[in-house]
């Protein structure tokens, strides 16, 4: 039993050295970008809960093209303009189930309906 325990071994450290023999590392290559320009950051929102999906609402809806609506998993859907919370109720936040996303009605800017996604 030891012999073939001392076989077993000696073949896969063989195996192992053979297959690592032939590999060579390059060293890494220093890559130049290009200067940009510098952006103004405006942080919109803070303090989420697991913010989980992110939908920008058309223009025509009596908001500005700015307003942006955002799931939080424990059940929340936030609408960022003005931080007006919505809870969802029946909403189960376990693990990686909760308010797990949304979609607009395709006539959201007649009828103004949201579909959700939650477990």
């Amino acid at each position: 039993m030891k012999k073939i325990l001392i076989l077993v071994l000696v073949a896969v450290a063989g195996i192992f050295w053979i297959s690592f023999k032939n590999v060579s590392f390059k060293s890494a290559e220093t890559v130049q970008t290009k200067q940009s320009q510098t952006e103004d950051i405006e942080i919109i929102a803070e303090d989420l809960q697991v913010p989980w999906e992110v939908v920008f609402l058309p223009a025509g809806t009596g908001n500005s093209d700015s307003e942006i609506l955002v799931t939080e998993r424990p059940g929340t859907l936030i609408l960022l303009k003005n931080q007006q919370e919505i809870p969802v109720e029946g909403v189960t936040h376990i693990g990686e189930g909760g308010l797990l996303g949304f979609a607009l009605h395709p006539d959201f800017i007649n009828n103004r309906l949201i579909y959700l996604y939650l477990t």
